[in-house]
């Protein structure tokens, strides 16, 4: 079964956000605002990074 003009596009919308929030949170980290970059994630989210 193909998918509807509306699934596609749910599905573009989808991704699109998903894009926005990493790109918010990587924006976040790499000007140091914290803040910001903890609203990206779940509150009990396990986060590792590493700048090495």
């Amino acid at each position: 079964m193909q998918p509807t003009a509306q699934d596609r596009m749910q599905a573009f919308m989808d991704r699109e956000d998903l894009f926005d929030l990493v790109r918010r949170e990587r924006f976040a980290r790499d000007q140091r605002r914290f803040d910001v970059m903890s609203e990206c994630f779940h509150k009990d989210a396990y986060v590792r990074t590493s700048w090495a």
